[in-house]
């Protein structure tokens, strides 16, 4: 009840202040009716049908007693209520019916739902005046109702739903920007209404509102408004103006100033709310890049912002989080503006520019790699990268080059592991010599080559000759040691391109690319024989085992299985044959010898 006393004493005072305009002609009829936005504003504050009867009762007494105190017959008197009441119930409805019924102005869509609502209330109030006994048939009577009305609601619904207004359109600096307005207001009316008398140059004062709709915000911009019609209002019944010199009769002049207002009001409270609209969605996309900046510089994983240079050689950082600079052990400060591209090592350096350009050019969404980083320290580090799209600042290209994220995890362990891991895969985990795998790809690898330079490949098959006994007497311990000590020494009796490789128990094989002949594989042998026949000495004792073998060079189409179980098949004629020594299989006729092919070498 206290909100329905409230909208009735605003509605009274509204109503008061536009029959203050009344017109001598047209039966008084108002000029300037802002009652009509206060009572659409009271319709679509009703919450029940209940209230509603019972406020509009309230609201057309309050109509009755404020046209019948200001003189307006009896027989019209009832036409005004009737059109007052019409005028809320259509407003209100189709607010409601748009969803605008008690929203804020602070979309185009409540906007356009404020400015639709209030022609087609007006148009509908309009109507109902034309019945009137003093207005049958009159075009500009109806017509004034609908203007003054539309122009009425549209100023009050502005200022109403703008109320309050937003802390940002109270600051100093925009009530001192208000202030000057309204001077420039002032005196840009005196210009175009008193001094311009005559001069058809209304439209010069647009520049003013437009003014209001782009910088003040909603609300100054709706008391603008309000501002602005009562000035061309009050200038144009006072005979001053370009709509008062157009020669009409003053209920004419006023329709055409009330159509000015309209058109001004229109246009003003859309800018204002589409400027409210894109300062609203800046401030969430602010807000966004805040959030995304405070996720970024308290995350665990290192983020990068970096310009790629058209060149594609140069990576610009331009912003970098705590996590990064302990990841590359350099303070933030050191990293802005440096290259990315010059922090990581050399031969990894390639591959990540080939993913940034990738991105940049739109040929991937995203790239995904392992590069290592330089460390002021020169420890060695690797770096998991995501390298994608600019996650905060503005995405795209420029005359600067193309703006990318790049996203980094520690992957040192990850890569340590996975090289450990390969590390076993293919070596003996005593000896740490290749195992038969690696050595078969080796091999794989050296007979294509030889096949080119028409050299040949050599491989030794050894096997200790008395490393059971070792074993039996001394134990595994001493066994495996013993195993060691053999991969060392023949390690350092090879070339640097030769391969030692244990197939497992105390079998080893030497694998000698580049023999240009039958004479260079017998060296090697000779030598491994004689290297071999020296005792090795394990924990303090001296152990004889020797070895024997055997030895077989690769001819052409020959493949690394073949040649394995070649040279496997010799070893075994030698431990047949007597220890110590190592037999030949035979050799293809294409490998060159200057001397008869010996079956067996001896220590």
């Amino acid at each position: 009840m206290r909100r329905s006393l409230l909208l009735l004493v605003a509605f009274t005072i509204a109503a008061l202040l536009g029959r203050l305009t009344a017109t001598d002609g047209l039966g008084g009829l108002a000029l300037v009716w802002p009652a009509a936005g206060v009572a659409v504003l009271w319709a679509a504050a009703v919450p029940d049908v209940r209230t509603g009867v019972r406020d509009g009762v309230l609201m057309g007494a309050a109509t009755f007693a404020v046209h019948d105190a200001t003189g307006v017959p009896l027989a019209d008197t009832g036409w005004f209520v009737a059109a007052n009441l019409v005028h809320a119930a259509v407003g209100a409805t189709l607010l409601a019916a748009f969803g605008a019924r008690r929203r804020r102005l602070d979309s185009a869509a409540v906007g356009g739902a404020i400015v639709a609502a209030s022609f087609a209330a007006a148009a509908a109030g309009a109507v109902v005046v034309a019945g009137a006994p003093d207005y049958v048939g009159t075009t500009t009577g109806a017509l004034l109702v609908l203007v003054r009305n539309a122009v009425g609601t549209v100023l009050v619904l502005a200022v109403a739903r703008t109320w309050p207004p937003s802390r940002d359109e109270l600051v100093p600096a925009r009530r001192r920007e208000a202030l000057l307005l309204l001077l420039a207001t002032l005196g840009g009316y005196g210009l175009a209404f008193v001094v311009g008398d005559g001069l058809n140059i209304a439209y010069s004062v647009v520049p003013l509102t437009l003014w209001a709709a782009l910088r003040l915000g909603r609300f100054l911009t709706s008391a603008h408004l309000v501002l602005t019609g009562v000035l061309t209002v009050w200038l144009t019944v006072a005979g001053y103006g370009p709509f008062a010199a157009s020669g009409t009769d003053p209920a004419t002049r006023v329709v055409l100033a009330q159509g000015f207002l309209a058109v001004l009001a229109c246009v003003a409270v859309s800018i204002a709310v589409s400027r409210h609209e894109r300062d609203d969605l800046l401030g969430a996309v602010r807000a966004s890049e805040a959030r995304v900046r405070r996720s970024l510089d308290t995350a665990l994983a290192g983020h990068l912002s970096v310009r790629l240079r058209p060149d594609g050689r140069t990576a610009v950082i331009g912003s970098a989080n705590p996590a990064t600079a302990v990841l590359l052990r350099r303070p933030v400060a050191d990293l802005l503006g440096a290259d990315w591209l010059t922090l990581l090592e050399p031969s990894h350096a390639a591959e990540v520019t080939a993913g940034l350009v990738s991105v940049a050019e739109g040929r991937d969404p995203s790239w995904q790699g392992t590069a290592e980083v330089v460390l002021p320290d020169g420890a060695p580090r690797w770096v998991q990268l995501l390298v994608g799209p600019d996650l905060v600042g503005e995405a795209g290209h420029d005359v600067h080059g193309a703006r990318l994220t790049v996203q980094m995890l520690d992957a040192t362990d990850r890569v340590d592991v996975e090289r450990r891991l390969t590390l076993l895969a293919l070596h003996d985990d005593l000896t740490g010599l290749p195992n038969r795998t690696l050595l078969l790809d080796r091999l794989d690898q050296q007979l294509a080559a030889s096949g080119r330079d028409g050299t040949a490949v050599g491989l030794l098959f050894l096997d200790l000759d008395r490393f059971k006994a070792v074993n039996d007497t001394h134990g595994h311990a001493t066994g495996d040691e013993l195993l060691v000590l053999v991969a060392q020494r023949l390690l350092a009796s090879v070339r640097p391109l030769d391969t030692v490789a244990r197939l497992g128990g105390d079998e080893f094989v030497v694998c000698c690319p580049g023999l240009a002949s039958v004479e260079a594989g017998l060296a090697v042998a000779d030598r491994l024989l004689e290297v071999m026949a020296e005792p090795l000495v394990v924990g303090g004792e001296a152990l004889d085992v020797g070895v024997s073998g055997g030895l077989t060079l690769s001819g052409p189409g020959e493949d690394a299985r073949g040649l394995l179980e070649r040279a496997d098949a010799a070893m075994y004629r030698a431990k047949r044959s007597g220890r110590g020594r190592i037999t030949t299989e035979a050799v293809p006729s294409s490998v060159p010898s200057s001397a008869p092919l010996a079956v067996a070498r001896s220590a």
